[in-house]
């Protein structure tokens, strides 16, 4: 008996091998013959799309917005942290986090929650699938995590403007010192300046005073008869000496001294001048960079998306309708093989 049962199926075997090219009007009809198998399976996937369907609520995308802190560097407001910092910490957690508190409380049935960056990279959205009564839940879960990222940027706001502050100080501080060290130039050039004038005119007295002792020279040599001649002749060369001793201090003074120092502190005062002008274009860069802090904040809380998302209904009537025809094919073709199999070892066996 088991021989005769090898025989009958190598027999079967070789009956399929020489019937392997088989026409497309072969398969046509095989169709039209197990055509109920297939009616059958194509209705009951559809029948199984559409419970599914009916079934299935539908769910929304809850969409929140959040707009990233930012600080001012070199006139040019820029984040604070990147976003890819940002969307790996809420990813992996702040939302797990906060999907874990909710989980323990009262919380329905609340989808995966996506972070993405918002067009020109200045903010972040959250983006939770639920049904339309999962938005509370949805709106606490996105508060969660909205705190939780102002909370950490607001102490890094706080350390950037401490920071800030400090500098501000910090230049204020040199402002007044140059402010200070320029007025005492200014002091000692105004000074300068009038003692300029005062030995100019100390030196006009002088010079007045030499022409007067020359005078009174020429009339004391004029005057021969008197006994003094001698003494006056000394006294009044000796004045003369005087005088012409601290005229020439004078011119020296107003012709070198003073131009010089003049100069130093004209100098000194352009350079108290720069630096002054050097510490209050800082300090206008370290008022716009205080300025230009903003802690994040929210734009919009767990906002609904107009159409639904995920599949809908006719989606999935679709697939059902493709999967259901595509087994109902293959059951239809699998049944005509077992069939045409079993009459072919059937008959093997017979002879």
């Amino acid at each position: 008996m088991e021989k005769k049962g090898s025989v009958g199926l190598m027999d079967a075997r070789r009956d399929f091998e020489k019937g392997d090219e088989i026409s497309l009007i072969e398969l046509w009809l095989v169709l039209v013959a197990r055509k109920r198998t297939v009616i059958i399976v194509f209705v009951v996937a559809l029948i199984v799309g559409g419970s599914i369907s009916l079934m299935s609520p539908e769910k929304y995308t809850y969409t929140s917005t959040i707009d990233i802190a930012k600080k001012g560097v070199d006139g040019k407001s820029i984040l604070i942290e990147s976003i890819d910092a940002i969307r790996t910490r809420l990813a992996g957690y702040h939302i797990p986090d906060a999907m874990g508190r909710m989980r323990n409380g009262e919380a329905g049935y609340i989808g995966g929650t996506d972070v993405s960056a918002v067009a020109g990279g200045q903010a972040i959205q959250m983006a939770s699938l639920g049904q339309v009564s999962d938005v509370d839940q949805i709106k606490k879960m996105h508060s969660l995590v909205i705190e939780k990222l102002i909370n950490e940027h607001e102490l890094l706001v706080n350390a950037e403007k401490a920071e800030l502050v400090q500098d501000q100080m910090r230049i204020l501080s040199k402002i007044d010192e140059l402010a200070a060290r320029i007025n005492m130039l200014k002091h000692r050039e105004a000074n300068l300046l009038a003692s300029s004038k005062k030995l100019e005119l100390d030196l006009e007295k002088l010079y007045e005073r030499i022409v007067s002792v020359e005078k009174n020279n020429k009339r004391i040599l004029s005057d021969s008869n008197r006994e003094d001649l001698a003494i006056n002749i000394v006294m009044t060369s000796r004045e003369y000496d005087v005088l012409a001793m601290r005229m020439q201090s004078l011119e020296t003074r107003i012709s070198e001294s003073i131009p010089k120092n003049l100069d130093l502190i004209n100098s000194a005062l352009m350079g108290g001048q720069f630096l002054l002008s050097d510490y209050q274009k800082k300090l206008r860069s370290t008022d716009q960079a205080l300025s230009a802090l903003t802690n994040s904040h929210e734009i919009s809380l767990a906002e609904k998306s107009v159409t639904p998302s995920g599949p809908g209904a006719a989606v999935i009537m679709a697939l059902s309708a493709m999967m259901g025809l595509f087994f109902g094919v293959f059951i239809a073709f699998m049944q005509e093989f077992i069939t045409r199999a079993h009459s072919t070892i059937s008959r093997s066996n017979g002879s």
